[in-house]
């Protein structure tokens, strides 16, 4: 059952990375304006932020496992639609389904919290957490092979093998949740959180295109700032809320969120700035001068990280508890960027840090779900682990487009190519060590020693 929670989960991660290899070059590929083809990857980011929150709340209502396959067709569909796209808007079409599917990773941790026995809880959703970083760590190099040998459609027929794959495996291996949440839902609340989440998602991720401060995007994150508010209001006042916002402002719920964010800036950084390090030219300053295999090497070592430090975070869990174990996450990445700072263009000393970012978002992600899991009734579990995965997002977006516009500003040529400066490598760096100190700061504020385990929690939810 958790292997095929597992793959299901991987599946939907690599949807979001395995385009930006051939970002650049899509215009020819398509005859479209680069404009029009950027909206091949930000239509996932919106679709995700959107789907995810909806689809836990609807996991809780109907059924965890039936949502979770219904996302997953959606997914394989979008899927095939790309595969066969021939202009880019089919193209976008195709990757908005796919964005979806984000939403299997939270409804996954909620279907093992309702399943598995304690002692295997913590390992597992280890695992299910950290295939948000692996699927990005993964899906790079493999766009990078596949297109280099393949037509660039075949990423999305691999894509959707993993999909069908991962439909398959749920239907063989995975019982349906018992537990169900009562009411209506909330139709409104929905659509109110969509557009404050697709007002507020354009104006970050086009805001280098638009003008930081042009009217589109003020306006953009203006507007989705007021719906933004109505949402809250409504949802304070309605029954059976698509986020319970009481809930949600508990200190252990709202400090774990805030943390999340917080880290995943950190975490996802480095999947931004050690690619950028690496192959910058050697001997100007901290560029390592490696190619882009051995560039792929180094990256996949951070992946190997991730995957060591998940399980063992997950046993940690029961030792420590999950906010000291969030807080070390936040630490062991400020200790990646210290690093990377006196690394001074070492491809030794980058490696290790890309490695410790692998480390913290092992050990930080799985210590995310189970901090929640023990503050929220078990009918509750699929939406709060959604809005969590909502505010990873949110973190993820706010580094790809801060280190973006920072990179894009700072940007110098050498030998007739476009690099990022040094300074605007130090600034970025400098950025990801930040978050990752605010991350444990925030974290040590988290109430409680986080130490009940998470059976014991989800049982006195029960009986209360």
């Amino acid at each position: 059952m958790v292997a095929a929670l597992l793959s299901a989960g991987l599946s939907a991660a690599l949807v979001a990375t395995i385009l930006l290899p051939i970002q650049s070059v899509l215009p020819e590929l398509l005859d479209a304006p680069r404009d029009a083809t950027a909206w091949a990857v930000t239509i996932t980011l919106l679709t995700n932020a959107i789907a995810t929150p909806i689809a836990g709340k609807l996991g809780d209502m109907y059924g965890r496992r039936r949502v979770l396959l219904s996302l997953l067709a959606l997914q394989l569909v979008g899927a095939v639609t790309a595969a066969l796209a021939a202009t880019v808007g089919q193209l976008i079409v195709g990757r908005g389904l796919q964005g979806v599917a984000m939403g299997a990773i939270p409804l996954g941790i909620a279907i093992m919290r309702d399943r598995l026995p304690a002692r295997s809880l913590g390992p597992s959703i280890g695992f299910m957490s950290a295939t948000i970083g692996l699927g990005g760590a993964l899906g790079l190099p493999l766009a990078g092979f596949v297109t280099m040998h393949l037509d660039w459609h075949a990423l999305f027929w691999i894509s959707g093998a993993m999909s069908l794959t991962s439909i398959l495996l749920i239907l063989w291996l995975v019982p349906e949740s018992p537990v169900r949440a009562r009411g209506a839902l909330d139709v409104l609340g929905g659509v109110l959180l969509a557009g404050a989440l697709t007002a507020l998602l354009l104006g970050i991720t086009q805001g280098q295109a638009w003008g930081w401060v042009s009217w589109p995007t003020l306006g953009a994150l203006a507007g989705g700032s007021i719906v933004l508010g109505v949402w809250v209001a409504w949802e304070l006042r309605v029954s059976n809320p698509i986020a319970d916002l009481r809930v949600a402002f508990r200190p252990t719920v709202l400090l774990t969120n805030l943390t999340s964010t917080a880290l995943s800036f950190a975490v996802f950084a480095g999947n931004i700035i050690f690619p950028q390090l690496l192959a910058a030219p050697a001997g100007r300053g901290m560029g390592a001068g490696l190619s882009l295999e051995a560039t792929g090497l180094v990256l996949l070592a951070g992946s190997v990280a991730l995957v060591v430090a998940s399980p063992i975070a997950g046993r940690l869990l029961l030792w420590a508890g999950p906010r000291m174990m969030l807080c070390l996450g936040g630490v062991i990445s400020v200790a990646a960027y210290v690093l990377a700072l006196c690394a001074g263009g070492s491809a030794l000393l980058l490696t290790v840090s890309s490695i410790l970012v692998g480390l913290a978002a092992g050990t930080s992600y799985a210590a995310m779900p189970t901090l929640i899991m023990r503050a929220v009734p078990i009918t509750d579990t699929g939406a709060a682990n959604g809005l969590n995965a909502l505010m990873r997002a949110i973190g993820t977006t706010l580094a790809a487009a801060s280190i973006g516009t920072v990179y894009a500003t700072g940007a110098v040529s050498i030998a007739g190519q476009s690099v990022p400066s040094d300074p605007a490598f130090t600034l970025t760096i400098v950025l990801a060590l930040g978050a990752g100190a605010i991350g444990a700061i925030i974290a040590l504020m988290i109430p409680g020693g986080g130490r009940r385990h998470t059976g014991e929690a989800a049982s006195a939810h029960g009986r209360a």
